[in-house]
């Protein structure tokens, strides 16, 4: 599991999450909640017939680079990585 964050200006952030969504949909993949909203911290969680696939949601700021694993979602089993921060040029 990564936890990887990109940058956006205001006005283009909804947009990317919109279309970030509906490029993960296909076969047996659905998100939940459905419809993408302007509301900061709402999470969208992806997922298929196995489970769980990712979330994303819209953030104020940057998560703290210590802070790389979403704590719910963390098990032994998991294998956990760094997390990546992509900045706009």
């Amino acid at each position: 599991m990564v936890l990887s964050q990109t940058e956006y200006s205001e006005d283009e952030a909804i947009d990317v999450l919109k279309r970030t969504l509906r490029e993960r949909l296909g076969d047996d993949v659905h998100v939940d909640p459905p419809i993408a909203t302007e509301q900061l911290g709402r999470r969208y969680d992806v997922h298929d017939k196995d489970g769980w696939l990712a979330t994303y949601w819209l953030a104020e700021q940057q998560v703290a680079g210590d802070e790389g694993m979403l704590t719910a979602i963390v098990s032994p089993g998991a294998r956990q990585r760094g997390h990546h921060t992509f900045h706009k040029s």
